[in-house]
């Protein structure tokens, strides 16, 4: 196993098993993440994507989220999006058969997890106000890995799954991932004050993964 994870088992609700895997990429790999980060927020703000205008969980025609949204696969060229991205070329973490042993540990359903044979990423980054109200995803596992800054400029954003009642803390270089039928939701972010700005608040580099038939 990686020296530097940390898995976490939450089963007490066997109907609703997750895995958490703390200090998810190493030292080398977070700063290679930070610099990805930091360059797509690089634009100017009125020029980044907001949640509520892209593809987003809607109820009564209204989008549950609140965000800044990125869409790495819809930056890179897919014949060389893993040259570019280092966050896409660190999935290969995901497909590691100590990860799977460690996620059919945690959670029965997720033997299939190996099988799955597509992706789709999205990068989310919260600020003051913004949230997640209660969804599913129309996936078959999600997979979460959160980043902030040290010390945490903001109270909030910690993660909720309403099935089990559990609030997990979104500390930085965590990752949790679970199937995406669980309802689970996003607290509201706030910062500690006005001196903030952007780049202080949470990162979500969300994983999906799905299996498709030839």
């Amino acid at each position: 196993m990686n020296k530097h994870w940390k898995p976490i088992i939450r089963n007490k609700n066997k109907l609703f098993p997750y895995l958490i895997i703390d200090n998810w990429y190493s030292k080398k790999e977070e700063k290679a993440v930070w610099k990805e980060l930091d360059f797509y927020l690089s634009a100017e703000k009125d020029n980044l994507q907001r949640a509520e205008n892209t593809i987003v969980a809607t109820k009564n025609g209204k989008p549950l989220g609140k965000s800044y949204r990125i869409y790495p696969n819809l930056i890179y060229n897919p014949s060389n999006k893993f040259l570019h991205s280092n966050i896409l070329r660190f999935m290969y973490k995901q497909r590691s058969k100590e990860f799977h042993d460690l996620i059919v540990k945690a959670i029965p359903m997720a033997r299939n997890f190996p099988l799955t044979n597509k992706d789709s990423t999205l990068i989310s980054y919260y600020e003051e106000g913004d949230s997640y109200k209660e969804h599913t995803d129309c996936l078959q596992f999600t997979c979460l890995i959160w980043f902030h800054k040290n010390p945490k400029k903001y109270k909030g954003g910690d993660f909720y799954f309403s099935d089990n009642k559990e609030l997990v803390e979104s500390k930085h270089n965590r990752l949790v991932i679970f199937p995406s039928y669980y309802w689970h939701s996003v607290k509201k972010l706030k910062f500690n004050n006005k001196k903030c700005k952007l780049g202080d608040g949470r990162f979500t580099i969300t994983h999906f993964y799905y299996t498709t038939v030839l």
